[in-house]
């Protein structure tokens, strides 16, 4: 698109295919992630021509820019769950067509409070965590029938940024990407909202579930799983465990599912995908061993025991230690063959069961996340060893 002013910085933005804070090109506007991350999912959508007022631009052209701005927005919606988002046209230091698309949560410092109320402090990212985040926010777009596929990280094989044209159900090969629909994040909300109430310990809280939701989320878009039926699984796995610690029932999984399925029921779940969910809930558990059905079943699996290697795993090792009044070590207690569900020291648990977890994961992803946690559990249990006999 012509008319480009060389004096205007969001021209030279909008020109330079190279950013690699570029999202992707639609048709009436370039998405670029902000570096400044201080609001998670903070994306810029500019216009590709030089206009500095919405009503320079013709009708039809100034509601595909809106149109565009509204779709991306949706997408940062169902990615990072935002508690409101912010739509800012400004211009007043670049007079260029321009939305400041910003995720607001409620605990950012400034919540209740426009963010240009004072200086924003930095957050910067590593260059993984960047492409992660744009990533996510590409594979969430629908595919453009003007500019070609979103989905790829500059891709070079479909020319995602130099014009080509391609049908509106085309996928780069390049991605692999498996189309799902999404389902609208209000959905999700509900279901997190209702989970919430039946987390009581501290080794199997929220906490827990948000971790193996990221988890899980961030495997399922790798090993192009439905992400729908991975999502509501990881919200809803641990929703009877509490109970199962209280020894008011004998299984977690069994239970959680009946109580799943009242909750996907009541959030209005596709009907046709509360199976898969439920069955992904059953099969979890690490103790009792049971084989994955689907791959959204595997996912979990493989989420759920991640969340107990590396310092995390750790962490939980010695908080449901003292929770249960369980000796960290005792040398004359040798750990068991085989994990049973109840270690009788913290050190016989890794030894028992943390330390096994990387060889009972399914997918590829999972394996590769699991080396440098499964690296880190090694190595600090040869150090608590060696501090114990004062070795060091």
């Amino acid at each position: 698109m012509g008319n480009m002013n060389g004096e205007c910085a969001i021209c030279r933005i909008v020109a330079d295919r190279d950013n690699p804070f570029r999202i992707c090109e639609l048709a009436m506007s370039v998405v670029g992630l902000n570096p400044n991350q201080l609001f998670r999912g903070y994306t810029f959508v500019a216009c590709r021509k030089h206009v500095t007022e919405l009503y320079h631009l013709p009708l039809d052209k100034r509601l595909q820019f809106c149109e565009e701005m509204i779709e991306v927005a949706a997408v940062l919606d169902k990615v990072f769950y935002p508690d409101k988002i912010n739509y800012e046209l400004l211009g007043n230091v670049s007079p260029h067509l321009h939305w400041h698309l910003i995720p607001r949560y409620e605990k950012d410092s400034l919540w209740g409070h426009p963010i240009w109320t004072q200086s924003l402090s930095e957050k910067r990212l590593a260059e993984k965590e960047y492409h992660g985040i744009i990533g996510k926010i590409r594979r969430n777009l629908p595919i453009s029938k003007h500019y070609g596929c979103m989905h790829c990280l500059q891709c070079k094989a479909c020319k995602c940024y130099g014009g080509k044209q391609f049908k509106s159900s085309a996928l780069c090969s390049e991605t692999k990407v498996r189309r799902r629909p999404l389902m609208d994040s209000d959905v999700f909300r509900g279901i997190k909202k209702r989970a919430e109430r039946f987390f009581s310990l501290s080794h199997h809280d929220r906490f827990h579930t948000e971790r193996v939701y990221n988890l899980a989320v961030r495997i399922a878009e790798e090993e192009h799983a439905d992400v729908d039926v991975v999502k509501a699984a990881a919200l809803l796995h641990d929703v009877a465990r509490a109970l199962e610690d209280e020894g008011k029932i004998d299984d977690h999984a069994v239970e959680g599912a009946k109580k799943a399925r009242d909750v996907l029921e009541a959030v209005n779940f596709p009907k046709e995908k509360i199976p898969a969910v439920l069955h992904c809930i059953e099969v979890h558990r690490f103790r009792k061993g049971m084989e994955a059905g689907s791959l959204e079943a595997k996912i979990l699996q493989d989420a759920d025991r991640l969340d107990i290697i590396g310092a995390i795993g750790i962490a939980r090792v010695f908080t449901r230690g003292g929770w249960v009044n369980q000796p960290i070590h005792d040398p004359a207690i040798p750990p068991k063959a085989k994990y049973d569900g109840r270690s009788l020291t913290s050190v016989n648990h890794i030894y028992e069961k943390i330390l096994k977890v990387k060889d009972t994961l399914n997918t590829k992803t999972a394996k590769k996340i699991a080396e440098e946690r499964h690296r880190f559990v090694e190595q600090f249990l040869e150090r608590l060893l060696n501090e114990w006999k004062a070795g060091i």
